[in-house]
């Protein structure tokens, strides 16, 4: 109920018909976090998208890691008569190596964007500045926009992110 009272505004349409509304469930929420399996095959079935695990959704990326996957097995697939898991290994180390970037990426959306207080404004305004000046800020920002593959590795690792939080 406190939660539908919140859209009683002037500018929403309808808005009055939401706050007076009866709930009739609690409210349900996605939870920020990453899944992931390091080997997403076993023989006669491989995982993409993700049933082979998905990413925080803050950053969007859903719909482009599934492509990527599809592109990555059907290359496999197409490439040779092999479809043993062995012959799938390239695909779990590349959707690996994917991923734990992809993480990175979302953790410093997170913390970028998400969150509250006079802190948090302060570093999304100290890393406003940095964008296009410092290679971390701008590669954890842009990769979820050129992929994460085009973004130098050193941008990726627990040291590079806490600095630029920093």
């Amino acid at each position: 109920s406190r939660f539908a009272r919140t859209f009683a505004f002037d500018c929403l349409p309808n808005g009055e018909a939401i706050a007076n509304a009866r709930p009739i469930s609690h409210c349900f929420v996605y939870p920020n976090n990453d899944t992931w399996s390091d080997q997403p095959y076993v023989p006669g079935v491989v995982a993409i998208g993700d049933a082979a695990g998905h990413n925080d959704p803050i950053i969007g990326q859903g719909l482009s890691i599934a492509h990527r996957d599809v592109r990555v097995v059907t290359d496999i697939l197409k490439g040779s008569n092999d479809w043993s898991p062995n012959a799938l290994q390239p695909y779990a180390d590349e959707r690996k190596e994917r991923m734990r970037r992809l993480r990175l990426a979302g953790r410093f959306a997170a913390q970028r964007d998400c969150e509250f207080g006079e802190q948090a404004r302060t570093r999304r305004k100290m890393l406003h500045g940095k964008m296009m000046q410092d290679p971390v800020v701008t590669g954890l920002t842009l990769a979820t926009v050129v992929g994460p593959e085009n973004i130098p590795a050193e941008v990726f690792s627990e040291e590079a992110l806490a600095a630029a939080l920093r």
